[in-house]
């Protein structure tokens, strides 16, 4: 196999998040910065833009797309070997939901660029009261017939942020974005 030290293709990826009230920033709540595509979602990347086996008949590695984003109120070091959030907490409860769906569909703010969104509204999150967010993940939606967690190996988080710490209360909202550039 040939391969050229120079021949990468460069991901970009964004991130940023911030508090509302009433439809207004809470000044002093953003959080802005790179984030990391970990290993699972370089792999999950190469099996998207792959085939399993041509003409026999036609059959792709993976449908799985990015459609959940998950919080936690712990957070790991941000590196490419990051699997999931170190403390997941749940969206909704009655049962315990920890992913929540992206905004549907994504933003391409050009042909190379997209941008995933969700707003936790003021009842999620903080149901039980506060809760201090310092990491989110994004994960591709599930094969048929498996379970949606934040833990488990058959659903890996692809890209991971920690950040300093935002304060969730239940008569605010918060604002995720998340945005890959090729």
């Amino acid at each position: 196999m040939y391969v050229v030290a120079d021949s990468q293709i460069a991901v970009q990826s964004f991130f940023r998040a911030c508090l509302k009230k009433d439809g207004i920033e809470v000044p002093g709540s953003e959080r802005i910065g790179h984030n990391v595509l970990v290993n699972n979602g370089r792999e999950w990347l190469s099996q998207l833009i792959s085939w399993f086996t041509i003409n026999a008949p036609d059959v792709v590695n993976t449908n799985r797309r990015i459609r959940w984003i998950g919080v936690g109120d712990d957070s790991h070091l941000a590196t490419e070997a990051v699997e999931t959030l170190k403390n997941a907490v749940s969206i909704t409860t009655g049962p315990d939901i920890y992913l929540a769906q992206l905004d549907a569909p994504p933003t391409f703010l050009s042909p190379v660029w997209v941008k995933f969104a969700r707003t936790i509204t003021a009842a999620e999150v903080s149901h039980s009261g506060d809760v201090i967010i310092t990491e989110a993940g994004l994960y591709a939606d599930l094969n048929p017939g498996s379970v949606l967690t934040t833990t488990s190996a058959l659903n890996p988080v692809v890209a991971y942020k920690a950040f300093d710490g935002l304060l969730k209360s239940a008569g605010f909202t918060l604002d995720l974005e998340w945005s890959f550039r090729f």
